[in-house]
């Protein structure tokens, strides 16, 4: 499997999880605790795999290595 692949994998587990959190929330299903940990989990590895994509998609697009690269400095 590709990368990409793997992370839209992620990204929809991610979306489950939110809604799955959201769903327990709107019918008062278990601990209120739990089922704001659970939406919180779903959000935080739904934004983190969207971070990952953009960069991929940066890549692809316009050549950008992603966020942590290095700038060339300029010769005086």
């Amino acid at each position: 499997m590709s990368p990409l692949t793997i992370k839209i994998f992620i990204l929809a587990a991610g979306v489950i999880i939110i809604a799955t959190g959201f769903t327990l929330n709107h019918f008062c299903i278990g601990n209120k605790d739990v089922r704001y940990i659970v939406t919180t989990i779903g959000v935080g590895i739904t934004i983190f795999v969207l971070v990952q994509l953009s960069t991929d998609i940066g890549t692809a697009l316009f050549g950008i290595e992603g966020v942590n690269t290095r700038t060339p400095k300029p010769n005086p």
